[in-house]
């Protein structure tokens, strides 16, 4: 399926009436069937296109939930991960996961992070789909694997929840508390030298 240049492509809309009369017709817009909009291999090739998705949680391996808990679905796959992948490889563009840090447990009222060391709900979005990830505390950019990945997912966990994490990171990769808590520093720092992300924990950008 090939990109119709100077046509705004979708493939479903709903809106006012005003909104349907705008479109009934009108030249600029094209309707293609979901199957062909949501064609990665055909996003990737629109430059500077970026696509954001909320996510349930995120562990330290990069997977993502987002469409089901541990036995619940809650939504359809849709377009999203497709869109994503589209978004991860067009040049200039990127693919953004954003969630909160924590959330409230319903039955207990206890404070849960959404961070996690290994999720147990069903993945939507693969180690290999993720790209950057984004909390209130911060952006990570899992650009390595292993180690240095799970640490620069932690950062950007709540405060409350780090000291775990950095702790079940060191038993994981067998390394010592102390250098799992350098290598955070040195990732804060790449972040705030290179692209601006602040961070409060090493006083980084306030």
């Amino acid at each position: 399926v090939e990109l119709v240049k100077g046509k705004v492509e979708y493939t479903f809309a709903e809106g006012e009436a005003k909104d349907i009369k705008w479109l009934d017709n009108n030249k600029r817009v094209l309707a293609r069937p979901t199957r062909e909009i949501n064609d990665w291999n055909k996003s990737s090739r629109i430059p500077k296109l970026w696509s954001v998705n909320t996510v349930l949680e995120v562990d330290t391996y990069g997977q993502a939930p987002a469409h089901a808990t541990e036995s619940k679905w809650l939504s359809g796959f849709g377009g999203a991960v497709n869109f994503a992948r589209g978004a991860k490889d067009s040049k200039g563009g990127g693919s953004v996961l954003v969630l909160h840090s924590t959330r409230r447990s319903k039955k207990s009222g206890k404070l849960l992070s959404n961070v996690v060391s290994q999720t147990r709900k069903l993945v939507t979005y693969s180690a290999a789909d993720t790209q950057y990830i984004v909390t209130e505390h911060g952006i990570a950019l899992p650009w390595a694997m292993g180690f240095e990945r799970a640490v620069a997912i932690a950062n950007i966990a709540d405060p409350a929840f780090r000291k775990g994490q950095r702790r079940t990171i060191a038993r994981r990769y067998k390394r010592s508390v102390g250098e799992v808590e350098a290598l955070s520093r040195s990732i804060a720092e790449k972040m705030w030298n290179e692209y601006g992300v602040a961070s409060a924990e090493y006083g980084l950008g306030e």
